[in-house]
């Protein structure tokens, strides 16, 4: 855990009124923040990070956050105006606070992105053996010795592009390796709000078929991602 504190000193007089800033000037004073210190796709991967402080709180993970450093040499020249990207943000930002409020929908993607529905049971092993073994190397000590969260992330990103962007900010708050453990249980968590929330399949519940699941009898349901 960190330890490092900052302090802001500002001088404000007794007798002076401070009126906090609406939520959309707000928004648009940390954008102009961003903007001037070109931080680009940053600013995306930082609000996807805050959204994932509850998951952190629910599941009793710390929040691992790079600390602030100050860089020498000459900056590169901050962008002209705001971009559209960012202005949408704003506008889809109701959504994305909804969305933190449940640490659920929040992890239960993020866990279900390496579900394929061509996979059958007895290859899921082989399936998320590059993922365990390889990229995450493992022994007796650590499971996780390389720890290559990002290419976890951009494995991820490509898989549910919905959510690329939350992938990156769970990696950069430190989020990923309570996902990769849940992830390695025998029963992946699955939420059945999540699926119409982001659009992101976790089971094959998910995927509207041709036909009945009934498989034979009635009283038997195929599970074919068991």
């Amino acid at each position: 855990m960190c330890e490092t504190r900052f302090a802001i000193n500002k001088g404000l007089s007794p007798t002076s009124s401070y009126t906090p800033l609406s939520a959309e000037k707000a928004f648009y004073v940390l954008a102009e923040f961003a903007r001037l210190h070109n931080l680009g796709s940053q600013f995306p991967i930082a609000l996807m990070t805050a959204i994932t402080l509850l998951t952190h709180q629910h599941y009793g993970s710390t929040v691992q956050l790079p600390l602030p450093r100050s860089f020498g040499g000459k900056q590169p020249a901050p962008t002209e105006a705001i971009t559209s990207i960012w202005s949408s943000l704003n506008e889809e930002l109701p959504y994305y606070m909804t969305l933190s409020c449940s640490p659920e929908v929040v992890m239960y993607p993020l866990c279900g992105s390496l579900w394929e529905p061509g996979v059958p049971c007895n290859l899921v092993a082989p399936w998320l053996h590059p993922l365990f073994n390889e990229i995450l190397q493992q022994d007796e000590k650590s499971p996780t010795v390389s720890q290559d969260y990002e290419t976890i992330a951009l494995i991820g990103a490509i898989r549910r592009p919905n959510i690329g962007a939350l992938w990156i900010g769970a990696v950069a708050g430190g989020l990923a390796p309570k996902v990769v453990k849940k992830i390695r249980t025998v029963y992946p968590p699955l939420d059945v709000i999540s699926f119409p929330r982001t659009g992101c399949p976790q089971a094959f519940m998910d995927i509207q078929g041709s036909g009945p699941y009934t498989y034979g009898s009635p009283k038997q349901i195929s599970r074919p991602d068991v």
